[in-house]
């Protein structure tokens, strides 16, 4: 089978994240958003072995976070994101390519889960001991990368402690 897995800029994956949010009329502020990119980012490594986000992670005070998608969203604090991201050059949305359907599906899930949950709470959870941002911080210090590798190991631990098979969205 070929592998039809792209990897999409983060502001891409944030703006189909922002679509699933309004459709479920969920408000996400800036650093919800940031997280579930991350989220989706590890989650998508756990079950399909690939990366659906290009950008990687980088390791901030509040954890995980974007630079060019944080750049992006520079005129939001703490109100909730009410447009879509836009190429500053062609005042267009930044818009993903090919997803597959259960690639679709993975965003729909993280964003309908984790967007209900406060900002700081997705921060704690970025921020608990043996994280992919606890072992980047630890290792390398503040504004380092994290890993594909270590996101890995670490979303298909949370795979197993939650009996979620690796096949899930293979099936969709």
């Amino acid at each position: 089978m070929v592998n039809l897995i792209q990897k999409h800029d983060s502001r891409a994956i944030a703006n189909e994240v922002l679509d699933k949010a309004w459709e479920s009329e969920i408000s996400l502020t800036k650093m919800q958003l940031i997280k579930i990119v991350y989220f989706i980012h590890g989650w998508s490594l756990a079950f399909f072995g690939k990366p659906l986000v290009e950008d990687r992670p980088q390791v901030w005070k509040l954890g995980p976070v974007y630079p060019r998608l944080y750049k992006s969203l520079a005129g939001y604090t703490s109100e909730s994101v009410n447009k879509k991201i836009i190429h500053k050059e062609t005042g267009i949305p930044h818009v993903a390519g090919f997803l597959l359907p259960n690639q679709r599906q993975l965003i729909d899930d993280i964003t309908s889960g984790y967007g209900k949950l406060h900002a700081f709470v997705l921060s704690e959870r970025t921020h608990e001991k043996g994280t992919p941002w606890d072992i980047a911080m630890k290792s390398k210090g503040l504004y380092s990368e994290i890993d594909d590798e270590t996101l890995v190991a670490h979303f298909k631990e949370l795979m197993k402690k939650r009996n979620i098979p690796p096949e899930h969205y293979n099936t969709i």
